[in-house]
């Protein structure tokens, strides 16, 4: 086996190319290479091996179309599936011959501006898409279209040990209420299997038939708010107290599968600090003492399992919140090729993304802080072939990878971070001007890796210093960390990104007159929060989809979502920017989309209004059709170029 992958290297090798071996001079990223659509994104790979399939730019401002790629022939150009009236969001595939796409559109109604889904059902060429939910009827009201087109759709289990059916679980936009539709890929026909209310969910399923096997149902009983768990033995359903939890303990108890002896995997960070994959005994309602997986990188978030019918369910790896999302492989098979590929394709983040029982065909990404993903089809074990690029107008080799640091806060809590510096710069270079970015969630955090939005390194190549830090309320860091945010909206939650800031400038990284922030969503509230905070380090700042009122943020952020206000809700309390707008001190740039649903726009309007009526340096900009997280190409063409100018010539006198 050594021998064998020892050659397998050289040809590896030979065949990928990941950039230039120039060194390429320090120059601004163009907007251009970011206002377009990815590349490839999104690849997914057939059940048999077969064919891939994945969303692709194909330019000249047109929407993106579905690639589907013979696996055997990847010389030859894949088959293009478009359509003049969708527009592709996700592509999926179900089974061999089959895909599930996504699409979306906007959707008008008063005041409400949003967008909705739709989900289709197509084959290997596109030749038509059937509308996998719609319902007949003569006489519908706008609200009753809205209601079943704006549902979410998504696939629950692939069945993967049926060769014609799949699970898919559709919410209710408006009820919560979710059924779980068990669908004939060749038929279209389907079959409502469960429904759920609103504080039920099911989270494991029979690999053939898709009948329930856990569920769980949230319970308010006595004022304690609750998560417990069912498991189905027989024909009742048997709750399991070491599988249930309170909600303030906020535990990580996550069904992942059943293994061939009938003991459930579960990824639990019960009883300690981050999570582990653990084994559970129906019979016996106890956890196996030993975990299965465990990783001193990080805590467990996905666990990866066996699709085989050959060993359904057994483990394989998962993957873990190390500095950048590594993968854990408890398979020798892949641990073995996940060796080989990070020899092949070094300094890059490796991900197997789908493969194979027989290990025949493995599809992965390779990237890094200062380089896109790259798409590649391992075949046989011999021949890597590259797919697409992600962003193919960035080349990584005029780029600095970020590095990752720890600096302590005021109140002495470790706080872990990342730095992105210009190509080129070092200390001896001199001072920095600085962007602290904080993240979203802010149950969230970053990676060692590249940043999808691209802001870190597109604001490091005009010469900034960014440092991204992981305060208080970051998840992914453990539940010390994480736990810490509670209730401290802009008070030691604000602290950390000041400390932060602080700290750059005491490593000769920043220069202490030239520091900014720039912050989208919970990030966004941030930037709000630091135009107002008396003594801040900052020149001035950029709130983008900014939450800004706190009163109303349960409303707006949760709405009828008990679970999430019982969860997340109940830790949000602190500064609220809103009620101190007229207190602006430093020039603010706020930009919002105008069909942002997840954070209303006048969150962003409200600020504004309350601070210009005050006669602040602040200023607005809606663009429009944009939502809150997934941005076309024009939106992005507004944003850069915004962030650039207003930190060139308004952070103050003379710009950043």
């Amino acid at each position: 086996m050594k021998h064998y992958f020892a050659s397998a290297i050289s040809i590896l090798m030979s065949g990928a190319s990941l950039a230039s071996a120039a060194t390429a001079a320090p120059q601004p990223l163009p907007v251009a290479a970011f206002a377009r659509w990815p590349g490839l994104s999104l690849p997914t790979l057939s059940p048999d091996g077969r064919h891939v399939a994945g969303l692709i730019d194909e330019g000249k401002d047109r929407p993106r179309a579905i690639a589907v790629w013979r696996t055997a022939r990847l010389d030859a150009p894949p088959t293009i599936i478009r359509t003049k009236s969708l527009r592709f969001r996700d592509v999926e595939f179900l089974k061999d011959d089959r895909l599930l796409v996504t699409t979306y559109a906007p959707f008008t109604q008063g005041p409400t501006r949003t967008y909705i889904t739709k989900t289709f059902l197509t084959d290997l060429a596109g030749a038509r898409f059937d509308e996998v939910f719609r319902r007949g009827g003569a006489s519908r009201s706008d609200l009753e279209d809205f209601e079943e087109i704006s549902s979410s759709t998504v696939v629950a289990s692939r069945l993967p040990l049926n060769p014609d059916e799949v699970l898919l679980q559709r919410t209710s936009v408006s009820t919560g209420f979710a059924e779980l539709i068990r669908l004939n890929v060749r038929t279209g026909r389907t079959q409502r299997v469960a429904r759920a209310s609103s504080e039920e969910s099911f989270d494991l399923f029979d690999p053939k038939s898709g009948e329930p096997l856990v569920k769980t149902r949230f319970d308010s009983r006595d004022a304690v708010y609750s998560v417990r768990t069912y498991v189905r033995q027989g024909s009742e359903w048997r709750e399991h107290p070491k599988l249930s939890y309170t909600l303030k303990d906020r535990l990580t108890i996550n069904i992942e599968g059943l293994d061939q002896s009938g003991k459930l995997i579960v990824a639990t960070d019960r009883d300690r600090d981050t999570v582990v994959v653990q084994a559970y005994d129906v019979s016996t309602s106890e956890f196996d003492p030993n975990p299965l997986l465990e990783s001193d990188r990080g805590g467990v978030f996905a666990v990866l399992l066996s699709r085989s019918p050959t060993d359904y369910g057994r483990l394989l790896g998962a993957h873990v919140h190390a500095e950048a999302i590594e993968q854990v492989w408890t398979d020798p098979g892949l641990r073995e090729v996940a060796r080989t590929l990070s020899d092949a394709l070094p300094a890059r983040v490796i991900r197997i993304l789908d493969t194979t029982p027989d290990r025949a065909r493995v599809l992965l990404s390779a990237s890094a802080s200062h380089a896109p993903a790259i798409y590649y089809l391992l075949t046989d074990q011999k021949v890597l072939t590259k797919l697409g690029e992600q962003r193919p107008d960035i080349n990584p080799a005029s780029l600095s990878p970020a590095r990752s640091v720890t600096y302590t806060a005021r109140d002495g809590l470790e706080v872990p971070a990342f730095v992105y510096a210009p190509k080129g710069w070092t200390r001896a270079s001199g001072p920095l001007p600085t962007i602290v970015l904080p993240h979203g969630g802010p149950w969230s955090r970053d990676y060692l890796d590249w940043d999808d939005t691209g802001w870190p390194q597109f604001l490091a190549s005009r010469g900034y210093a960014v440092l991204l830090p992981q305060f208080r309320g970051s998840r992914g860091w453990g539940q010390k960390l994480w736990k810490a945010g509670d209730r401290e909206w802009g008070r030691k939650m604000q602290d950390d990104k000041d400390d932060g800031a602080a700290w750059l400038v005491s490593q000769g990284v920043a220069d202490p007159k030239r520091i900014a922030m720039f912050g989208y969503s919970y990030g966004g509230y941030a930037a709000a929060v630091a135009a107002i905070r008396n003594g801040g380090p900052y020149r001035c700042a950029i709130a983008g989809a900014g939450v800004t009122d706190l009163s109303r943020l349960n409303l707006s952020i949760f709405g009828n979502d008990r679970i999430a206000r019982q969860v997340q809700g109940v830790t949000i309390a602190g500064l609220d920017p809103f009620l101190q707008a007229d207190k602006v001190s430093i020039p603010i740039l706020m930009f919002h989309g105008d069909r942002d649903q997840r954070v209303p726009i006048f969150h962003s309007r409200d600020y504004y209004a309350r601070a210009r009526a005050a006669g602040k340096a602040v200023k607005i900009v809606e663009i429009p059709d944009m939502e809150h997280s997934s941005f076309e190409p024009e939106h992005v063409a507004t944003m850069l170029p915004l962030i650039e100018n207003f930190l060139k010539n308004d952070c103050g006198d003379g710009g950043l």
